[in-house]
């Protein structure tokens, strides 16, 4: 697959990621933030939780499913902009959430929440 179609799939997935996460009454506070070189898909609050997460869209599950791409090499880069992130910000509680999403040619899109995922 190219560069620019896995852009563009993980492009959509996030879009839809925040949809649903609006849907259940999440509170977005920021999208693709960065913190030092590393990157955080989205950051959204709930009650006094801020909570971190990853965003993995695939089109296939023929390699695997989406949420075993979040490697622990992953989850380090995730943790260290987390780790910016809570330096600059005040917050309660923290947590690190996967979102899984599969787009099935010709049927419904899967869409997996993990809440608490790593760390």
């Amino acid at each position: 697959m190219s560069t620019q179609k896995n852009n563009d799939v993980g492009k959509q997935g996030e879009e839809l990621a925040l949809s649903y996460l609006r849907g259940k009454g999440y509170q977005v506070l920021h999208c693709n933030w960065k913190g030092g070189r590393n990157e955080i898909d989205i950051i959204v609050k709930e009650g006094n939780t801020t909570i971190f997460v990853e965003v993995k869209a695939r089109t296939t599950d023929n390699t695997g499913h989406p949420e075993q791409f979040v490697t622990a090499a992953k989850q380090r880069e995730i943790k260290k902009a987390a780790e910016i992130y809570l330096f600059e910000n005040e917050t309660d509680k923290i947590r690190f959430d996967v979102i899984a999403i599969t787009y099935w040619p010709g049927a419904d899109t899967e869409i997996m929440h993990f809440e608490d995922a790593f760390f």
